[in-house]
């Protein structure tokens, strides 16, 4: 135990420094709000919020003064390619919310479907009730019906999972390449 290991005080910089972030918040505040926020005692809400933000940006600064191969690679040098970053259905979180969105949704979940279009079904009546109808080109190159039924199945499960609130959708409809070039000109 020769080893003596102490922590010095150093000074942080600015933005890696929680209490002259603080500091540099109350500051602005009272010079901004003037009266109408009098109490900075740590069990105001309001406190206790501005703690949690000076120390979201002590992390973030902490964070920004790596390079980017150290944030890139592991600890051997080699870039990790795998699981590197987040997948869109990790971070965008959101159902999708219009036809288009739901056009994009599920071309991208179903790989067979090249292409899809989605109305409305029999002029909905209520005005926040929407089931819609989907028409679905699958890939040409499955001819099989049984197989056809399957991607439609799969396709309006895929579509209700993600559904907001008060929409339907119908079973889809499997289109023929030239029926879906006829759909496109109506």
């Amino acid at each position: 135990m020769d080893t003596n290991n102490q922590i010095t005080k150093t000074q942080l910089p600015p933005h890696q420094d929680f209490n002259f972030l603080k500091d540099e918040a109350i500051d602005y505040i009272q010079n901004h709000i003037g009266t109408e926020w009098t109490n900075f005692n740590p069990s105001d809400p309001g406190m206790t919020i501005l703690d949690q933000v000076c120390y979201a940006l002590t992390e973030l600064g902490y964070c920004i003064d790596f390079s980017i191969p150290d944030i890139l690679t592991d600890s051997t040098g080699k870039m990790e390619i795998e699981n590197q970053f987040y997948l869109p259905y990790k971070i965008l979180t959101t159902s999708p919310y219009t036809i288009d969105d739901y056009k994009k949704y599920i071309i991208d979940g179903i790989e067979e479907v090249y292409n899809a279009e989605i109305v409305t079904y029999n002029d909905n009546l209520p005005p926040f009730s929407r089931v819609y109808q989907v028409y679905l080109y699958i890939n040409p190159d499955i001819t099989d019906s049984i197989q056809r039924d399957t991607i439609c199945k799969s396709s309006f499960y895929y579509l209700n999972q993600s559904r907001n609130i008060g929409e339907l959708f119908n079973m889809p409809i499997a289109l023929p390449a030239t029926k879906l070039l006829d759909w496109r000109k109506n």
